[in-house]
């Protein structure tokens, strides 16, 4: 059962790239650091320059498990539309 709870959570959800952009720039100033900080730990991220590639650039084919995520940390500081999509261009790469 582990095996089968595992291979879910990492199932990505669509062809397509996702964007917390909308719901980032909702945050009050005083907020973006400590919500910047949270998604940087539980993505594991580990510099400032790759958290801004993906809030920029987006997330390639992102699991379920990262989506519900990201959406839990923003609905915790009051923001409830936070993804934009676009369908993947061929030739870019996941990240």
């Amino acid at each position: 059962f582990k095996q089968m709870y595992k291979e879910i959570e990492n199932k990505a959800i669509a062809k397509k790239r996702y964007y917390f952009r909308k719901g980032y720039r909702q945050l009050r100033l005083e907020q973006k650091d400590e919500v910047k900080r949270e998604l940087m730990d539980k993505l594991k991220i580990g510099s400032f320059p790759y958290f801004s590639c993906i809030l920029n650039q987006g997330i390639a084919d992102i699991t379920v498990y990262k989506y519900e995520l990201i959406t839990d940390i923003f609905r915790r500081h009051g923001i409830t539309d936070i993804w934009d999509t676009e369908p993947m261009q061929n030739g870019h790469r996941p990240i």
